[in-house]
C-alpha cells in the first residue's frame, strides 16, 4: 500500500493528497494533530523562515504515537476540523514503543512534562531555602 505513495521526503507540500508530518499531539481516541514543516525564503531579506502548519488526522485504529512520521491522505470530513486521515506509519518513534510497552515511566514522563504552576516554583524555592538553612 505504501508503495504508491510518492516519496515526499524532504518536500513536506500536499502532492496527488499525500503528506508525510510528526504527529505533535494526541489527546482523543481517533485524531491525531500532525505537524508539517516548511521553508520559505523571504522575497525581500533572502532570509530563511520555518512555518509549521498543524491538522487533526483521524486515525482509526489508534496505530500512530507521539513522534512518529506518517503519511497522510486526504478524505471526506470526519468532522468540522478533520478531513485527513492516516495512510501509514513510515517511522515509528522507538521512545512512544518503550513508554506503551512500560507504563510505569509513562506517567514518570507525564509528571517531568507538567508544566510548573507559580505554586509548584514557590514550594520548590521554600524548599531550597529550608536546605540551605
Amino acid at each position: 500500500m505504501a508503495s504508491k505513495v510518492p516519496n515526499l521526503f524532504g518536500a513536506q507540500v500536499f502532492k496527488q493528497g499525500y503528506a508525510v508530518g510528526v504527529v505533535v499531539g494526541k489527546f482523543h481516541t481517533k485524531t491525531l494533530r500532525v505537524g508539517f514543516k516548511r521553508t520559505l525564503t523571504h522575497k525581500k531579506y533572502g532570509a530563511k523562515i520555518t512555518r509549521t502548519t498543524v491538522l487533526q488526522v483521524h486515525d482509526e485504529l489508534n496505530e500512530a504515537d507521539l513522534g512518529d512520521v506518517i503519511i497522510v491522505k486526504q478524505s471526506r470530513k470526519h468532522s468540522k476540523t478533520k478531513a485527513f486521515e492516516l495512510h501509514d506509519i513510515a517511522i515509528k518513534y522507538p521512545a512512544a514503543d518503550f513508554l506503551n510497552k512500560n507504563p510505569a515511566f509513562a506517567d514518570a514522563m507525564e509528571e517531568i512534562n507538567k508544566k510548573p504552576t507559580k505554586k509548584t516554583q514557590i514550594e520548590k524555592q521554600k524548599q531550597k531555602q529550608t536546605k540551605l538553612e
